[in-house]
Order: C-alpha cells, then structure tokens, then sequence
C-alpha cells in the first residue's frame, strides 16, 4: 500500500458523492477536469501531459490509465492534495461541488453513459477509455 492510499485510508471520511453520476454533472465533471488536471495529468485527447513526467514522483495520466481507487479516496486527494509533491490541495481553488463532479468524473471514466460519451467524442476527437478491468493496486497520485 502507498503513503496516499494508507493515509487517505487513515484520515478520508467514507461519504458517498452527493453529486450523481447525470450526464450532465459527467460533462461537467470533464471539463473541470480539462480546465484544471489536464495540464499535469493528460488531456481527454489521450496525449499524455508534457510535464507530467517531470515531477517527483510522476504524474498518473489519468486518462492512459484511469484510476480506480473509490470516490471517498480520489474526492480526499483532489480537496487536500498530496505531501511532497506537485498535487496541490484543491479546496481553496474549486468548490466542493466542482471538487465531487470531478470526483465522479474519475470514477465513472470508463463507464461514461451514451450522452456523456457523445460529448468526449465530439469535443476531443477520441473516444473514452473502454472498461479493461483488471487495475490492481492504487493509483500513486
């Protein structure tokens, strides 16, 4: 287990999104994502970030290789940031609505609904990663 998975382990509250998964909150979801995450973690064109490889540790491309850590995990990392590296905290930039649709963006990536999908399409000119299944450990962030 990572240092972020045991401490999100230790100190994340386990509270489900009050933000639902709707077509619209997805959409909404991706383009918070492209504003704010693309830029260290890989655009939704699937073209992974230039300076994501020049941080210690790496960036994840989220996009190349989505996470599938539970929402209460990815929701803690994205509010509180990530100790001695480039995460930053995202609490005092984004609301906690913002923070939760972004959340659930993450966590339904590769389970995107027609709508949803259509619009990554249409906007990035690439289709949504595909469920492959099979991810094991977490995501170091």
């Amino acid at each position: 287990m990572s240092a972020v998975d045991a401490s999100a382990d230790r100190h994340a509250a386990r509270t489900p999104s009050p933000v639902q998964a709707t077509d619209q909150n997805l959409i909404e979801g991706m383009k918070i994502y492209t504003m704010n995450c693309a830029g260290c973690h890989g655009g939704l064109d699937k073209k992974p970030s230039p300076i994501g490889g020049s941080f210690y540790p790496p960036v994840p491309q989220l996009v190349l290789d989505p996470p599938d850590d539970p929402d209460w995990h990815n929701y803690y990392v994205v509010r509180n940031g990530i100790r001695y590296t480039g995460m930053p905290a995202w609490d005092k930039t984004l609301k906690e609505e913002e923070i939760w649709k972004v959340t659930i963006f993450l966590s339904h990536m590769q389970k995107l609904p027609p709508a949803a999908q259509d619009y990554w399409k249409n906007a990035f000119g690439v289709a949504p990663p595909a469920a492959e299944g099979g991810h094991g450990d977490h995501h170091e962030h």
